[in-house]
Parts: C-alpha cells; structure tokens; sequence
C-alpha cells in the first residue's frame, strides 16, 4: 500500500485526516512534502488521539479492523511493521487504549496489550 492509498484509507474512516496532514508542520515529512507510511501512521496516531472518543461506534469498528488487516500483513511487511510500530505502539496506554483494543482483531489486540504489559 502506498502512502496515498494509506492516507485515503484513513480519511475515510477518519474525515479530515487528509487536511490534517497536508497542514501539519510534521517531523515526519519528507523535504518535498511527502510521507512515509511510517509517517503516515505516525501523524494518525496524533490525530487518532485528539478524536477518538467522539468516533462513531462503526468507525471505530472499521478502523480496528483496517488496523488489523494492516498489522496482519495484508499490505506486506512494511504496513505491518509501520501501523505496530508508528500507530499501535504510539497509542498504547493512552486514555483510548482499552476501547480501540476492543476493535482490534487477537494478533493485533495481542500486539498492542503486550507494549504495556497487559
């Protein structure tokens, strides 16, 4: 999956993620403006968190399961080894951290309680 296709993905469970990031002063953006998906998840994992307890029941459903799909290398490793690292890892042990694991399908719930020992 490329950065795009990750953005647009997000956007649409997330409405304004996109707008978000093409206004954000991000660390994680390339000199020419572009995003990594490891960047790309970074920047959500801030975004997710500012919003996630007003998320609709069925977007919360769809993300988990759009994160799991992507923690279960249905992208390929490097989606894999970014939504863990950059966006599970991130929000582990946040306020939000027991209602987006409910989301999570086992691997991925694994993953993620396991960051802080749970």
């Amino acid at each position: 999956m490329t950065p795009t296709a990750l953005i647009k993905e997000l956007d649409s469970v997330l409405p304004g993620f996109a707008d978000y990031l093409r206004g954000a002063d991000s660390l994680y953006a390339a000199s020419d403006g572009t995003f990594s998906v490891h960047g790309v998840f970074s920047e959500f994992s801030v975004y997710l968190r500012d919003r996630y307890s007003t998320l609709p029941l069925h977007s919360a459903r769809r993300l988990g399961i759009f994160l799991t799909r992507c923690f279960d290398d249905t992208y390929g490793d490097t989606v894999s080894n970014a939504v863990a690292t950059c966006c599970l890892e991130n929000l582990a042990g946040d306020t939000l951290h027991a209602a987006l694991a409910k989301n999570l399908g086992d691997a991925a719930r694994r993953f993620y309680n396991g960051v802080v020992g749970l």
